[in-house]
């Protein structure tokens, strides 16, 4: 199984189209091909003097800078910290191994939050405030992208 949010099982990534479950406090996405393992863990690259930061995948640009749109049409989703980590992935800043941290740790939070109605487009009241919150970070591809990332 692969599970995210709490779970002590490995990570995975999301691909499209996928499907969100919620089993006792843990999340798993599921998509047709089935889950995704994440590559083996890797030591801590926070503080070591060789870490250097990246610039995001455009994808994560795309999808940030469409969330900070979504923000100004609806008036809602996301807090200023999610306003200005979507800013600095739009504009292609280069991202430290401490925000790639801070990063991964909101999508372990914020998981569940996909399992709102409106999160997924077709559902009523798409986007939500949830799925806003989560694409100021990214969304799934910026998910897919910290999951790569050594930890």
């Amino acid at each position: 199984m692969c599970y995210l949010a709490g779970s002590i099982g490995p990570a995975f990534f999301l691909s499209d189209p996928f499907t969100v479950k919620s089993y006792g406090g843990y999340v798993q996405f599921l998509s047709p091909g089935g889950c995704l393992p994440m590559a083996k863990k890797q030591k801590s690259i926070l503080g070591h003097p060789d870490a250097k930061s990246v610039v995001p995948p455009v994808a994560v640009q795309r999808t940030a800078a469409r969330a900070l749109e979504w923000r100004r049409e609806k008036g809602r989703g996301g807090t200023a910290v999610g306003v200005a980590r979507a800013r600095d992935l739009a504009n292609g800043r280069a991202v430290s191994p401490r925000t790639i941290a801070r990063m991964r740790s909101y999508f372990a939070r914020h998981a569940v939050d996909l399992l709102a109605e409106g999160s997924r487009p077709g559902e009523r009241g798409f986007p939500s405030p949830g799925r806003i919150a989560w694409d100021l970070w990214g969304g799934d591809a910026g998910f897919r992208w910290v999951a790569k990332m050594p930890r």
